[in-house]
């Protein structure tokens, strides 16, 4: 997955370019394990236009874990763990700049 994140937009597209999404997301720092929702605003699964998907995030060494619930569900996340209403994301910073 690639995650363009601007302000409080963020684009998502999967690798095979089969599924993205488009939306925005609002931090909660202020808990721990801190929390984010992305409420999504278009996208391939059209069922999922308007909805709202919780979860959990760290930035460790420079590396963003999030783990995230399906759209709808309405509670957060529990851990970092996989499970069937949970997707984990690993992220690193792209290089942006232009060589």
């Amino acid at each position: 997955w690639t995650f363009v994140f601007n302000g409080d937009q963020v684009e998502l597209l999967h690798s095979s370019e089969e599924e993205k999404y488009k939306g925005t997301f609002t931090l909660n720092a202020g808990v721990n394990p801190k929390q984010v929702s992305f409420l999504i605003k278009e996208g391939t699964y059209e069922d999922f236009n308007g909805q709202t998907a919780l979860g959990l995030y760290k930035l460790e060494n420079g590396t963003l874990t999030l783990a995230v619930m399906k759209p709808g569900e309405k509670e957060y996340p529990k851990s970092f763990e996989l499970d069937k209403f949970v997707r984990i994301f690993t992220l690193k910073k792209a290089d942006m700049e232009k060589k």
